[in-house]
C-alpha cells in the first residue's frame, strides 16, 4: 500500500512538473506574438457598477466615472467619462421635449466603451433624430437576456414618461455566448437566464446558478482556469466548443419574445440591428447570422442588417488595444438606422396555396461534380436559406398527409422535403438541414442500398432517432430499368419477374424497416416515379397511407395522398431556376438543352405509368 501511495504521489509530481513546463512554453509562445500574458483583472473599474438580484450588476445611478484602460504592456486604450441619470442610464445630454422615444439596449458597443459622450450612438442618434428623445439602456456585458427580463419586468415602461416609443437591440456575435451562459461569457452568471421547456415555449428570468447550478459552476471553474492559464489561453480552449442550432433559436426567441412584451407596452415597434462587427467575423459567423436573421424575420421581428458594413481600424476606439466601436462608426451607423427606422417594413411573405415537395438524391462539394441528380452542397444551403428567408414551415410526412387530407392548416407557405436512396454523401446535408430546423424524410431501399456508397444500417438508425428526421420505404431493391421494373412486372411483361416480386418489393421493405427502427413505416416512395393504378393497389393492401410520386404540381387539401407531386432538384438549376419550383410546380429546364424533364410514357401499360427519364 505504501508503494502504491508513494508511485501514485510520483505520478502526479511528473504531472504537474509537465503542466509547468507546457505553461511556461506557452507563455513564451504568448509573448513571442505580442501578447503577453498576464493575470486578468477585474474590469469594474472602468464603470461604475453595482450587484443587482435581477440582471446580476447594473450602472450606479446618478454618477460621473472617469474610465482609464490600459492594454497588456502598459498602453493606455483609453480615457473617458461617463454619466448616469437617476435611473441609471447612460446619459449623454439633457432631456428634451419630443414627440417620441427611441430606447437602445445591448452591451458596451451600444454604451459606448472607452469613448466620450458625442461619439456615441446615443449622442449621433439624438442628432439625427431631433423629433426623438433617446435613452440608453445598454451595459457593459449584457445580452438579449438582459433586455427581455428588463422589458417584461415592466421598470422600463415606469421610467418613461411616454407611451410613443421605439426600441433598438444592437446585436453583435459575442451575445450567443451571453445566451448560453458558456465559458466566454464567465461574467454573466449571476444574470437571468432563460431556456426552452421540452415542448419547445420560453421560460425562466432567475440566474444560471439559480436554475442550472452543476454546469454553471463547471463553466465558472473551467473559465477561471483558462484566465490564469497561459496554456488554455494559447489554444482558446472554450466549451461549448461552438454555437449549436438551439442556441442560435434560443437566441432568437429571446429577443423574439423581448419584442413581443415591448410592443404591449409601447406604441411602437421593436427593431434587432446587426451590428457591423458582424462582418469582421469568421467565416463560420455567416451561417449564425443568416439563420439568427432568418427566424427573426420568419417571426415578424423587424431586422436593421447593416453586417455588411465593415470596421475600419479608424473607427475603433484604439486598434492597439481596443475594438469597440469610436465615433466615427457610430456617427455612420446612426446615419443608417435614421435612414431606415422609418421605413423598414417586412413584407409579407407569399402564402401560396398547397405544399410543395422537393426531393433530392445526391450532394457534392466539387463543383464538377454536379450533374442532374447531385447537387452542390455549398447550392443546397442557399436554397434552403431561401424557404427559411420566405417563411415556410417544413412539414413531416405525417403533417403533411394530415395537410392533404384537411385535417391540418397552416398560416405560413408548407413545404416537404424528402432526400432519396440513401446515398452517405447525404450527410453534406445534415449540418445544414439540423441548423435550420427543418423536419426531412430519407427514402431507404433495405434491399440493395445498404453498405458500399449508402448508408449503413448503424447510419439508418441514427437518422432516424433524431427528431427532425425519419425513414421511409423505397421498396426492397429499388427496381428502376426501364424494361424491368414495378410497372412491367404487375403487368406481365418483365422477362424475370412478376407479381408476387412486387409484393415481396413493397411487403418486405416495410417489415424489415419496421423491424429495424422499432415504429410503424407507412410511406413509400417509387423507384424512378413508375407506377400505375394496380401498384398503387397493391400498396395500400400492404399498409402505406402516403404514396410519393416524382410527378410536379403542388399538393391542395382534399388531394390525393396516393399520388404525392413531388419535384427533382436538378443539382444544374440556378437560384432563379429554384425559386420556379416554388412558385410555378413544375420542372424547369436545368440542362440548357431544352429537353422535357418528365416523361409520361406509359411504357406499354394500360393503366398507364408515369416516371422520369433516366
Amino acid at each position: 500500500m505504501q508503494a502504491r501511495v508513494i508511485n501514485i504521489l510520483l505520478c502526479f509530481c511528473v504531472f504537474l512538473l509537465l503542466w509547468a513546463g507546457a505553461e511556461a512554453v506557452a507563455a513564451l509562445m504568448l509573448y513571442a506574438r505580442g501578447e503577453p500574458f498576464r493575470f486578468p483583472e477585474s474590469d469594474e473599474h472602468l464603470f461604475a457598477l453595482e450587484k443587482n438580484s435581477s440582471y446580476g450588476y447594473v450602472l450606479k445611478k446618478e454618477v460621473r466615472h472617469l474610465a482609464v484602460k490600459q492594454s497588456k504592456d502598459g498602453v493606455e486604450c483609453y480615457r473617458a467619462r461617463y454619466q448616469t441619470d437617476h435611473f441609471g442610464r447612460r446619459k449623454v445630454g439633457p432631456d428634451r421635449s419630443a414627440e417620441s422615444l427611441l430606447l437602445l439596449f445591448g452591451c458596451s458597443v451600444t454604451f459606448g466603451e472607452g469613448i466620450d459622450d458625442d461619439q456615441t450612438l446615443q449622442w449621433h442618434l439624438g442628432r439625427k433624430l431631433p423629433e426623438r428623445m433617446v435613452y440608453n439602456y445598454a451595459v457593459h456585458g449584457y445580452g438579449p437576456s438582459h433586455a427581455l427580463a428588463k422589458i417584461r419586468s415592466g421598470e422600463v415602461s415606469k421610467e418613461t414618461t411616454r407611451s410613443r416609443a421605439d426600441g433598438l437591440y444592437v446585436l453583435i456575435p459575442d451575445h450567443v455566448s451571453r445566451v448560453i451562459g458558456d465559458t466566454r461569457a464567465y461574467w454573466i452568471y449571476s444574470s437571468p437566464y432563460f431556456y426552452h421547456t421540452p415542448n419547445n415555449a420560453l421560460a425562466g428570468g432567475r440566474s444560471f446558478w439559480e436554475r442550472r447550478p452543476l454546469t454553471t459552476a463547471l463553466y465558472a471553474s473551467l473559465s477561471w482556469v483558462k484566465r490564469h492559464s497561459p496554456l488554455l489561453s494559447l489554444i482558446n480552449f472554450e466549451l461549448p466548443e461552438r454555437d449549436t442550432a438551439a442556441h442560435l433559436h434560443l437566441t432568437a426567441d429571446i429577443l423574439i419574445a423581448a419584442r413581443r412584451h415591448f410592443r404591449e407596452q409601447f406604441d411602437g415597434e421593436f427593431f434587432v440591428v446587426f451590428h457591423p462587427s458582424w462582418n469582421e467575423r469568421a467565416p463560420g459567423q455567416q451561417l449564425v447570422h443568416r439563420l439568427l436573421k432568418a427566424v427573426l424575420s420568419e417571426a415578424g421581428v423587424p431586422v436593421l442588417d447593416y453586417s455588411a458594413d465593415s470596421m475600419s481600424a479608424n473607427e475603433v476606439v484604439n486598434p492597439r488595444c481596443d475594438l469597440h466601436p469610436g465615433g466615427r462608426l457610430n456617427e455612420r451607423l446612426a446615419s443608417l438606422i435614421a435612414r431606415d427606422l422609418s421605413t423598414v417594413s417586412r413584407p409579407a411573405p407569399d402564402r401560396g396555396i398547397g405544399a410543395v415537395v422537393l426531393t433530392y438524391h445526391q450532394f457534392t462539394v466539387d463543383p464538377l461534380k454536379v450533374n442532374e441528380e447531385t447537387v452542390l452542397a455549398a447550392d443546397f444551403e442557399k436554397q434552403m436559406m431561401l424557404l427559411k428567408e420566405r417563411g415556410y414551415r417544413v412539414l413531416s410526412l405525417g403533417e403533411l398527409r394530415n395537410y392533404i387530407e384537411g385535417r391540418a392548416s397552416f398560416d405560413e407557405p408548407v413545404i416537404a422535403l424528402t432526400l432519396d436512396d440513401g446515398w452517405k454523401n447525404q450527410r453534406l446535408a445534415l449540418p445544414i438541414l439540423r441548423a435550420l430546423g427543418f423536419k426531412t424524410s430519407f427514402a431507404v431501399f433495405p434491399g440493395l442500398g445498404i453498405g458500399w456508397d449508402y448508408f449503413e444500417w448503424g447510419d439508418v438508425k441514427e437518422i432516424d432517432a433524431e427528431p427532425l428526421f425519419e425513414v421511409f420505404s423505397h421498396t426492397m431493391s429499388h427496381p428502376w430499368d426501364v424494361k424491368e421494373n414495378l410497372v412491367t412486372w404487375i403487368d406481365g411483361r418483365g422477362s424475370k419477374y412478376d407479381e408476387s416480386n412486387v409484393l415481396y418489393e413493397l411487403e418486405e421493405s416495410k417489415r424489415v424497416l419496421e423491424a429495424k427502427l422499432g415504429r410503424p413505416v407507412e410511406y413509400l416512395a417509387w423507384p424512378a416515379g413508375w407506377y400505375n393504378d394496380a401498384l398503387i393497389r397493391h400498396a395500400a393492401a400492404a399498409g402505406y397511407r402516403g404514396l410519393f410520386t416524382i410527378e410536379p404540381g403542388v399538393n391542395l387539401p382534399g388531394g390525393d395522398v396516393q399520388r404525392i407531386k413531388r419535384i427533382m432538384v436538378d443539382g444544374r438549376c440556378t437560384m432563379k431556376q429554384f425559386e420556379e419550383i416554388l412558385t410555378q410546380y413544375q420542372y424547369p429546364d436545368c440542362s440548357g438543352s431544352g429537353a422535357p424533364r418528365i416523361s409520361r410514357t406509359p411504357y406499354g401499360s394500360k393503366n398507364g405509368a408515369s416516371g422520369v427519364t433516366r
